[in-house]
């Protein structure tokens, strides 16, 4: 696509995979939220494919005009991958607060999914709706 377009992007690999990992920890925590009410209701299909919308508003969310959208998740994480892959910048360049406030939103959001998938867990026990583990 590069060669293409024209359009060149900076590949830092050192820069990408920690911010690659940050972002994605938001995802897996809203994927374990996903799982758990999954798990719960059986039939969600429709709501996934709604969500999948609501993730690319995630990734489209005006960070730089919205200060309150940097605690959405993928939007930080997705700034950051930005600034280093078109602007060129390294991961220790960009701004600390914004790298560990996408730390934080990261883990905030993993650890939200993974306690909100346990509790489901224990609703689909008691309601005898899962086999024995």
């Amino acid at each position: 696509m590069m060669l293409t377009s024209g359009r060149w992007l900076h590949l830092d690999a050192l820069s990408l995979l920690p911010l690659t990992l940050i972002t994605i920890m938001a995802a897996y925590g809203l994927g374990f939220i996903l799982a758990g009410l999954a798990v719960v209701f059986k039939r969600i299909q429709s709501l996934f494919q709604i969500l999948m919308f609501v993730f690319v508003a995630f990734l489209a969310a005006p960070v730089a005009k919205h200060v309150w959208m940097k605690l959405l998740p993928l939007a930080l994480g997705n700034q950051l991958l930005r600034k280093v892959m078109v602007d060129g910048l390294r991961v220790w360049q960009l701004p600390a607060d914004d790298v560990l406030l996408a730390v934080g939103v990261g883990a905030a959001y993993l650890l939200v999914g993974l306690a909100f998938f346990s509790y489901c867990l224990k609703v689909a026990q008691d309601r005898g709706m899962l086999g024995h583990y």
